[in-house]
């Protein structure tokens, strides 16, 4: 039976703390090395009204900032207006989805690219439908998780409970990042990773940097790609070999939800 594809799953302690960039920065990476990475953020809220429907500003600037010609409807199934959780978002404006129609779309997307980068939304308690959080999502899709923080004082409370929780259900944290470091670090900021590693076990792969030149309007992700090359563990390449169909890839009633 032929493997299936690998990924990974990048998500936040917060909203705005940087998945997106992160997202866009790792693919080009992944570019570089030869690889063919793909797209997939199965819901997005707060996206603009279009004459083509809803889209998402966000799955914009990663599709174009990359260089992705994938379909905005197939990267983003589940694109709603309201700027909510998509639990609110969807049952203020009626839009109705399945997790059974949100796995169709995934696995078309690996069919033309055999390693995968999912983007979550907002953090990973954050409810998408009844009974249904961002981490139960998670678990069905079955890849290994990277988080991304703030560098800010308090990221150490923020960051472990994000982890704790991950460890809690069982899924793979492939490690944690900083990412929007203004100015030189400070003492909270270089003693935070080790303290985050050492109560959760997680590797910390880096402080990213604010860079100026990281412009929506120009689909430019400045000199992020290259610091985040630079982080990078070789480790982290070993959770592209195939191993088997995750748990997301066997169909089952839970898929109806």
């Amino acid at each position: 039976m032929k493997n299936k594809p690998a990924g990974i799953f990048i998500t936040g302690t917060d909203t705005g703390v940087g998945k997106t960039l992160v997202a866009a920065a790792l693919i080009k990476v992944l570019q570089k090395q030869g690889l063919n990475p793909g797209y997939f953020k199965p819901m997005a809220s707060g996206a603009l009204k279009t004459r083509q429907g809803p889209t998402a500003p966000d799955v914009n600037f990663v599709l174009k900032a990359t260089s992705l010609n994938d379909s905005p409807t197939l990267v983003n199934p589940v694109c709603l207006v309201p700027p909510l959780a998509p639990l609110t978002a969807a049952e203020l404006t009626g839009v109705k989805w399945t997790l059974s129609s949100i796995l169709k779309s995934y696995r078309s997307l690996q069919k033309d690219h055999p390693f995968m980068i999912v983007e979550g939304v907002g953090g990973i308690l954050v409810p998408l439908k009844k009974q249904f959080l961002v981490t139960d999502l998670m678990v069905k899709m079955g890849l290994p998780v990277m988080v991304v923080a703030r560098p800010s004082l308090g990221t150490i409370n923020h960051t472990l409970m994000t982890l704790t929780l991950l460890k809690q259900r069982g899924l793979n944290v492939a490690g944690f990042l900083f990412n929007g470091q203004k100015g030189k670090a400070g003492l909270a900021e270089r003693t935070a990773p080790q303290v985050i590693s050492k109560f959760s076990g997680a590797p910390f792969w880096g402080n990213l940097p604010f860079d100026p030149k990281v412009s929506e309007r120009a689909y430019s992700l400045g000199s992020i790609p290259g610091r985040l090359e630079k982080m990078v563990p070789r480790s982290f390449f070993k959770i592209f070999k195939p191993c088997g169909a995750p748990r997301s890839m066997k169909k089952d009633s839970s898929e109806r939800r």
